[in-house]
């Protein structure tokens, strides 16, 4: 949801900013530049969610079954420390999202 409300607000200042004449089109060719890595992190972080959840192999098997029950009660440990909830926060709502590379940044 998070990724799909940043989308949209992102193409929609841009497509505003060109149809006002306020900005030329090429700000348009900032988006895929700027959001193509945002949608491929979520992917990549997805899709180890899912294969450790879901997958049949005797890695996440072994995950799954005997890793993370072992670490899920340090989970309140690590976590205390204001600071690690805060990014741990910060990565799951896509706050640290950044477009340092971006032609419109640089």
């Amino acid at each position: 949801m998070n990724t799909a409300i940043a989308d949209g607000y992102d193409i929609g200042w841009k497509m505003g900013w060109v149809l006002a004449s306020w900005a030329a089109p090429e700000l348009l060719d900032s988006y895929e530049l700027e959001r193509r890595p945002v949608a491929r992190h979520v992917s990549a972080f997805t899709d180890l969610a899912f294969w450790a959840e879901a997958g049949r192999d005797p890695i996440a098997s072994l995950v799954r079954g005997v890793l993370m029950p072992l670490a899920a009660p340090l989970a309140p440990f690590v976590t205390r420390p204001r600071w690690v909830a805060g990014e741990v926060i910060r990565l799951l709502g896509q706050l640290q999202v950044a477009y340092r590379d971006s032609p419109l940044s640089v």
